[in-house]
């Protein structure tokens, strides 16, 4: 089973419309689906033939709606009953030029004990797990070390730790040695200060953090793939060129690729190449992370896994 753990899940509403400036807009295609980085991922994984459990907060009106999309997108659920209503996100996408903006709600607030029942139903699930995901962000009130604490119980139990977490979560999982990091490119330029962050200075960030213990940092870097560094050296694996429509959610979507491909086959890179795959695949849905099988055994052939080239 894939442990699938997001703090601070999230009813996505997707709107597809012929935009006009300063129009009433009219959607020509409408959908809700149960969200949150973690979320999307979970269920590329069960598209993918994985068995999946979700574990988060969810509450008020918002909540119970994101369960029932939950169980109607096929995903398994262990939840956190909390008295706030669970975020809503907002992506408008042209039918012609794809997405325009994403809007995202900060979450609702949680309190102590709620976070220490999640955590302990988390810590409960550990033995049944074959891979654990920690993603997204932490709602209001619990504490930023949370998806840190997860990371750390699961090195204890020898879980593999997917860790897709940014800003100060991410720096304080690191020491508590996740199996595998997957920041983007811009996560790493926000650690570094730089909005144009360089492959050198990224490689050089994923040096120190395999000295602390990390033993893969995967590093998405939109349509020129994931730069993948490791022990064995430092790979690029480069992304099949597609028409670009919706990137919301590719980075995720190659998670929950990449995580359903590992634990099938044990083969990292194989499942990497997946992920690449599955993201590209991505691109040409309305949904926020969606791909099937097929996408990827049709793309597969376009990621190759080279020296790094970069300029």
């Amino acid at each position: 089973m894939i442990l699938v753990v997001n703090p601070n899940p999230a009813v996505d509403r997707v709107a597809v419309v012929d935009y006009r400036e300063g129009a009433s807009l009219r959607p020509v295609r409408f959908s809700l689906w149960a969200g949150g980085s973690g979320v999307h991922a979970a269920y590329v994984a069960r598209l993918l033939g994985a068995d999946v459990l979700v574990q988060g907060f969810a509450g008020g009106h918002s909540g119970a709606r994101f369960r029932e999309l939950l169980a109607g997108q096929g995903l398994a659920a262990d939840l956190v009953t909390i008295e706030g209503e669970t975020r809503g996100t907002y992506s408008l996408l042209d039918r012609e030029r794809g997405d325009l903006c994403n809007v995202v709600e900060p979450g609702p607030t949680v309190t102590s004990t709620d976070e220490q029942a999640l955590e302990e139903r988390v810590l409960g699930r550990l033995a049944d797990a074959s891979l654990i995901i920690v993603s997204g962000s932490v709602p209001p009130g619990c504490s930023v070390d949370f998806p840190a604490r997860i990371v750390a119980a699961a090195h204890r139990a020898g879980v593999p730790c997917i860790a897709d977490l940014a800003g100060d979560a991410l720096l304080a999982a690191i020491p508590n040695r996740p199996w595998l990091v997957k920041p983007s490119r811009v996560e790493v330029g926000e650690l570094l200060g730089s909005e144009a962050v360089k492959p050198d200075a990224i490689v050089s960030l994923a040096m120190q953090w395999l000295r602390a213990g990390v033993a893969n940092v995967c590093v998405s870097l939109d349509a020129e793939g994931l730069l993948w560094v490791s022990d064995e050296g430092i790979r690029h694996l480069r992304a099949p060129r597609v028409p670009a429509f919706n990137s919301i959610g590719c980075g995720d979507t190659l998670v929950g690729a990449l995580a359903a491909r590992y634990v099938q086959t044990s083969d990292l890179a194989g499942a990497l190449r997946a992920g690449v795959a599955a993201a590209a695949a991505n691109i040409a849905y309305d949904a926020p992370c969606y791909c099937t099988p097929d996408d990827i055994e049709r793309l597969l052939p376009e990621v190759q896994i080279e020296e790094p080239s970069f300029p």
